[in-house]
């Protein structure tokens, strides 16, 4: 049981958890830093910025634009509808980046040449 409970604590499934938790309670900081986890969960090397471009939405690249200036650069309180927009978009994105590595591991399962053992040349 211990084992099982230590794999669940550190997959990738608990740690995108923690995102959606940390915008659920609307703060940027721990955001941040779950997401910069996940990623490594995930074994993206990239920042959050170049996995949003790859997998994300338009609309969850402007979100996530204008919080970060908002936060970073003017200092001011980030709007809650913000976190609620960013955390349906993050959703979206999971979906979107595990469908893509879903379908390069089925493609680099069908670009392998099976050989027959029984076969004599």
């Amino acid at each position: 049981m211990k084992k099982k409970y230590t794999e669940y604590l550190l997959s990738e499934f608990y740690a995108f958890k923690k995102v959606k938790k940390a915008l659920s309670e609307n703060n940027f900081n721990l955001f941040i830093q779950s997401s910069n986890i996940w990623l490594s969960k995930i074994g993206f090397t990239n920042s959050f910025q170049t996995f949003v471009k790859l997998y994300g939405s338009e609309k969850m690249k402007n979100e996530l634009d204008q919080m970060n200036e908002s936060y970073f650069r003017y200092n001011k309180p980030i709007d809650r509808s913000s976190f609620t927009v960013l955390s349906a978009e993050l959703k979206k994105l999971r979906k979107n980046y595990l469908a893509h590595r879903k379908s390069d591991q089925k493609n680099k399962q069908t670009n392998k040449k099976w050989l027959n053992p029984t076969s004599v040349d």
